[in-house]
């Protein structure tokens, strides 16, 4: 059984100057491969891409500029889907990329250059990226609806905790079929934004655990409006230059849930002005230490709401149900 038990056994990585033959040997290391060769070595880059790689060669001008920032590129095995429990006619390439390019570009070229990888080759793709000695990651995993999907890992360094690696060693892995292979794959090394989605349910069971509700049951809606876009865009913020959505409408999925939180909020805001509302003056009194003399009895009947009397459409639109919150509240 395979282990990593110390830096040594994997630091190549990052500190040796052919990439390629390290890359190999990390493969090797964590059991992925049993070769010790690379497949392919390109002395020629564009060459490479456009010939050795069988690719249909349709990239576009982005992709195309991309290459320009690779300084090393091999590819340097194959797990044929022969070596799987279920065939999915679908084998794994793996590739070694060593890019020349800025710490603000970097995540986003490897990307690019990825997705055209991605694109062209038949079968899913496994490609390690190194910049200035840290390494990155990089999945694809089938088809989506909106283009091919990618999973990036964080990049890492010489000085990074040795159980990223550990998790990735092959017997950590199902070998019941390739797509169940990169499953665990992805889930053991991508981004935690890729793995844990940011739900509605989230969002709202931590807007519960704060004091957005006061004693008066009513909302500090700018306080909760930055709460909500911090927990949206808490890993956009994390990773900074280094952020890759993970598709073109993930800005249409953080929209559509905030707007949904917002008639979730407004239809609990409208739950609790019931129940403050239909409090005694002893409930008051025990829940808040004081009680208003001056109250009768009858005021707790004052601007109830039975929230059967409200139409749907306008509990199904925000802006509707704050107008008839407040004409109810005049």
């Amino acid at each position: 059984m395979l282990t990593i038990s110390n830096f040594d056994e994997y630091y190549q990585i990052f500190e040796e100057k052919n990439f390629v033959l390290s890359a190999i040997d990390f493969f090797k290391t964590i059991g992925h491969t049993l070769t010790c060769k690379p497949y392919l070595i390109a002395d020629d880059i564009r060459y490479c891409i456009y010939f050795d790689l069988d690719f249909n060669h349709v990239f576009t001008q982005q992709e195309i500029e991309s290459f320009s920032y690779i300084s090393q590129l091999s590819l340097l095995f194959q797990l044929d889907d022969s070596v799987f429990d279920v065939s999915t006619q679908r084998s794994i390439e793996y590739y070694a990329i060593e890019l020349s390019v800025s710490r603000s570009d970097r995540s986003n070229i490897a990307y690019i250059i990825h997705n055209s990888f991605a694109r062209e080759s038949t079968n899913n793709t496994v490609i390690l990226f190194r910049n200035d000695s840290e390494c990155m990651l990089s999945i694809s995993y089938g088809k989506g609806e909106y283009g091919n999907k990618i999973y990036l890992s964080d990049w890492i360094n010489a000085d990074s905790d040795v159980s990223y690696i550990e998790k990735i060693i092959a017997y950590n892995l199902s070998f019941s079929s390739s797509a169940s292979f990169l499953s665990d794959f992805i889930y053991y090394s991508a981004r935690e934004y890729y793995i844990y989605k940011i739900s509605k349910e989230y969002i709202y069971n931590q807007i519960l655990n704060l004091d957005f509700f006061k004693i008066d049951y009513r909302l500090d809606r700018d306080a909760l409006n930055k709460f909500i876009e911090d927990i949206l865009y808490s890993h956009i913020k994390f990773y900074g230059e280094d952020y890759i959505e993970v598709d073109e409408y993930d800005d249409n999925i953080n929209n559509n849930n905030h707007e949904a939180l917002e008639l979730d909020i407004l239809e609990l805001e409208l739950e609790l002005e019931l129940e403050s509302d239909g409090k005694s003056e002893i409930d008051d009194f025990e829940e808040f230490g004081e009680s208003d003399n001056d109250s009768s009895e009858d005021d707790t009947d004052v601007n109830q709401v039975n929230i059967d009397d409200i139409d749907d459409y306008i509990l199904n639109d925000p802006i509707e149900l704050i107008k008839w919150l407040e004409n109810h509240n005049s």
